[in-house]
């Protein structure tokens, strides 16, 4: 546009130089001069920027700063790309946009293109659209509710006409925990497990899981190996233990998420040939919150966790005081709209499952979806992502101890020796996990029965 007008400046011989030094001059000038000429002018340049309202430089300033530390979010629009979401959610911080309602939170500004940049202050990177989420301090309920429902309506609406974000948002299933099969996702948890281990000790840990459910997990976990290049010697096929087991707070606080925050955090490239399919952008998000094990052992008191899907970092220098000893709760540290806390996360049905499979699921596996209620606006059969999780690992424990052969007598005398002292918690658990063996033999009778295309929609439904 600015090519245009010093082209058409020149032309008229009002203008000598091809680039002035100062434009706003040169049009107060010609304003005097010319003013008819000026006014043309204008009206093209307003109809120009009608017509391309886009500006895909444009990057907030609180996430290009170097202090951030982040890499600049893309302002590509990519609706079905997981990658770029978060880019946008990584601009949202607590000093600059928190207490927000689920309406207009965080996930549902970056849904909508927003980014976070100053004070309840949102933009789009696209459009160049600016404004301020106005408070709900002194409004009586009514009022802020509705206030709330005007501005939902606003995160599409103040898009300019021709901003694609007004026409199509993001899917609300684009913020959920990737789940992988059950062995990948075993052999990520006991990875991130293992580099935590040493950071972890006399750190104590609050969580929701029960005395079974930690069992079980603690079984799975043992009895994965990690391949060679995951920095650990893998065990053999026979075993159940290798050289270097996690502990269990390792285990537990692996499986809600948290992973050592890398001192220098790697930068994401959003070329064009990023592919936006489901299962590109699943690995990448597992890659994120993967850790590998370092050369020298970080120390615990200058160590932070963060979680890779809600940016939310924990410094355990503020769990290790001998004074006032505090429980780092793993679940209730996650921000309030993480996957790992919000029930979104739908675990695919085993092959063999039919409309009937809810009333012969085990107990453990009935519990994990069974313990909260269901909120307003969220998916039918959706679980909190931790459950999701831990039903996916526990189905790979399970079929392993079914590929060995695993019987009623060996279970128990396992479980009788690891937890005497539990009573009936320990025949519960023996009861559950016969439940859940007999689970495992109908399936596999009934893939043998139904061929090969069952079992490759089971794999197709785990890849997304």
């Amino acid at each position: 546009m600015g090519r245009s007008l010093y082209a058409t400046l020149a032309k008229y011989g009002i203008l000598k130089e091809t680039k002035p030094t100062n434009a706003p001059d040169d049009y107060e000038r010609l304003a005097k001069t010319a003013p008819h000429l000026a006014a043309i002018l204008s009206r093209t340049a307003a109809r120009t920027r009608k017509a391309l309202p886009f500006k895909h430089g444009y990057a907030p300033h609180s996430a290009t700063s170097s202090s951030s530390g982040s890499p600049a979010p893309s302002v590509e629009y990519r609706p079905s790309s997981m990658q770029s979401f978060l880019q946008r959610l990584v601009t949202f911080k607590l000093t600059t946009y928190a207490n927000k309602p689920p309406a207009i939170d965080a996930v549902a500004a970056a849904r909508c293109g927003w980014m976070n940049d100053g004070k309840d202050r949102l933009v789009c990177g696209i459009c160049d659209v600016a404004w301020v989420v106005a408070g709900r301090a002194g409004l009586s309920r009514d009022a802020a509710n509705a206030l709330v429902e005007k501005q939902k309506a606003q995160l599409v609406e103040m898009h300019k006409d021709r901003c694609p974000w007004k026409t199509r948002q993001c899917d609300a299933s684009i913020y959920r925990i990737p789940l992988q099969a059950p062995l990948a996702m075993a052999r990520e948890i006991k990875s991130r497990a293992l580099a935590l281990d040493s950071v972890l000790q006399g750190v104590e840990i609050k969580h929701p899981l029960t005395s079974p459910q930690v069992q079980q997990l603690l079984s799975s976990i043992a009895t994965t190996t990690l391949p060679a290049s995951s920095g650990s010697q893998p065990a053999s096929e026979g075993t159940s233990s290798s050289p270097t087991e996690p502990s269990e707070t390792a285990i537990i606080t692996s499986l809600f998420g948290w992973a050592i925050l890398p001192p220098a955090p790697p930068r994401v490239s959003f070329s064009q040939s990023t592919s936006t399919s489901t299962s590109a952008t699943f690995t990448s998000i597992s890659s994120l919150s993967s850790v590998s094990l370092p050369n020298s052992l970080p120390k615990a008191d200058t160590t932070l966790l963060h979680c890779a899907l809600c940016q939310r970092r924990v410094g355990l220098w503020a769990f290790m005081s001998a004074e006032h000893k505090r429980q780092l709760d793993v679940l209730k540290e996650h921000r309030s709209y993480c996957p790992y806390v919000v029930r979104s996360t739908v675990v695919p049905a085993p092959p063999g499952a039919n409309g009937s499979a809810t009333t012969a699921r085990p107990a453990s596996l009935v519990s994990l979806s069974a313990q909260s209620p269901r909120q307003d606006g969220e998916q039918p059969g959706a679980v909190e992502g931790w459950r999701g999780v831990l039903t996916v690992v526990l189905r790979h424990g399970l079929a392993k101890r079914q590929r060995w052969g695993v019987g009623r007598a060996g279970n128990a005398s396992v479980r009788r020796s690891n937890g005497d002292a539990n009573g009936a918690t320990v025949e519960g658990g023996e009861e559950g996990e016969r439940m859940e063996i007999d689970h495992i033999d109908a399936m596999v009778a009934d893939v043998k029965n139904r061929g090969g295309k069952e079992l490759l929609n089971y794999v197709k439904g785990l890849l997304g």
